[in-house]
């Protein structure tokens, strides 16, 4: 093999180039660790949370102010299942992406963010005379 690249002179077209190929991942292999260390150092503070438990009389509060970007977590204290929606039924228009995917069982919860600044009613679609408002501030 040694005879090949001296024969037809590689040898020093390939060394620079392996060099150089070793050289670029080694650089790159040091600027992802660097990167990845400061990305780690970048820590997002939760979303403020607050919490309604679904106790067997209603929405405890039924009532809630909040400033944007708070998690609401619905706990079911009761052993009937509920499911939180957005009013009015069966649109939800108020907030279409307010509707608990499935209806909680006993000490399950639904969560969502609040983003928008307005004021929020929901119900209960297994009991539709529980109601709730979420007032969201800024």
């Amino acid at each position: 093999m040694m005879r090949l690249f001296e024969r037809y002179r590689l040898w020093p077209r390939y060394t620079f180039l392996v060099l150089g190929a070793a050289a670029i991942i080694m650089a790159l292999g040091i600027f992802l660790l660097v990167h990845s260390f400061y990305q780690a150092e970048k820590i997002i503070p939760p979303a403020p949370l607050a919490v309604v438990e679904i106790t067997p009389s209603g929405f405890d509060p039924s009532t809630l102010d909040i400033k944007s970007g708070t998690k609401v977590v619905w706990v079911n204290f009761d052993q009937a299942p509920h499911q939180i929606a957005a009013d009015p039924y069966p649109t939800h228009s108020e907030l279409t992406a307010l509707v608990a995917p499935k209806a909680l069982g006993y000490k399950q919860t639904y969560s969502f963010i609040f983003t928008k600044v307005r004021t929020i009613h929901y119900y209960d679609e297994i009991n539709p005379t529980w109601q709730g408002s979420i007032e969201v501030q800024p």
